[in-house]
């Protein structure tokens, strides 16, 4: 936890890598890390669609291709995300009869407190809508692009709660030689990972 996240009362994000060699974890070799944390507000309206500083990891090891990161990303504010119980409250019907004349039947969504309304016509039949659902992604960020990919197989939501969210995250790191490790982050394996 950096002094600035002290003072603000803020919690810190965690990283945490595992290496493994052809499928298998690794004792032998050297890993290298190195996490840099950029605030939300340095990347305009994209930002605003993050719930956590994006992180930037760049590993690198002497004996293994892939390494798996555990990010627990912590959020910025509190996020409500909707829970089981709450998604099965999410759904409305509203059967509209032959017989009725114009309605207009208003259902309002709990959490988001979106408005459903449903405009029965005077013709027979049912109704159904879900309310949104809030629910956490492990983002990949370009940065240079400004884009964010939040379906992707390198990334995946682990846990979440209020406070956080943990994504699990394989980063392909390159092969170094122990004395050349420090020096070749930069041509290591980059994750840039952000919860939105």
């Amino acid at each position: 936890q950096t002094d600035l996240e002290k003072a603000y009362g803020s919690a810190a994000s965690v990283v945490t890598v595992t290496s493994s060699t052809n499928g298998s974890e690794s004792d032998s070799g050297e890993v290298a890390a190195s996490v840099i944390s950029t605030a939300t507000s340095s990347y305009g309206a994209l930002g605003s669609q993050f719930s956590a500083n994006p992180l930037r990891i760049t590993v690198a090891s002497s004996a293994s291709k892939m390494s798996s990161v555990v990010v627990k990303l912590a959020h910025t504010a509190p996020v409500e995300y909707t829970d089981g119980i709450a998604s099965d409250l999410m759904v409305f019907n509203t059967t509209c009869l032959l017989e009725d004349s114009v309605s207009v039947h208003e259902y309002t969504c709990p959490v988001s407190n979106f408005v459903i309304a449903h405009n029965c016509t005077g013709l027979r039949g049912v109704m159904t809508s879900y309310c949104p659902v809030l629910t956490p992604s492990c983002a990949i960020l370009d940065p240079s692009a400004s884009t964010l990919t939040h379906n992707s197989t390198q990334c995946r939501v682990t846990a979440f709660d209020a406070m956080s969210t943990t994504c699990l995250c394989n980063v392909t790191s390159t092969s170094v030689t122990r004395r050349r490790l420090s020096s070749e982050l930069a041509d290591s394996g980059v994750l840039d990972v952000v919860s939105s």
